[in-house]
């Protein structure tokens, strides 16, 4: 069976503190690459005293999606 996961419907952020280190998530749905540079470039603003600016993402209709698990 597929394995499914859930899109943001918007942009949504949680953050955690460990050993006094601060560490953001930021989630956001996007169309196309440069929407997805146009996010972390927003991150980078926001917080430009951070060391690390970690980032991944995904393109594709959800149509073209096709998960399993293994």
């Amino acid at each position: 069976m597929p394995q499914t996961y859930p899109i943001p419907v918007g942009t949504t952020q949680s953050e955690i503190e460990i050993k006094k280190s601060r560490f953001i998530a930021r989630a956001m749905s996007v169309g196309c690459r440069d929407e997805a540079m146009m996010f972390l470039e927003q991150a980078k603003a926001d917080y430009p005293d951070a060391r690390h600016h970690c980032w991944a993402y995904l393109i594709a209709q959800v149509s073209e999606l096709n998960f399993t698990q293994k």
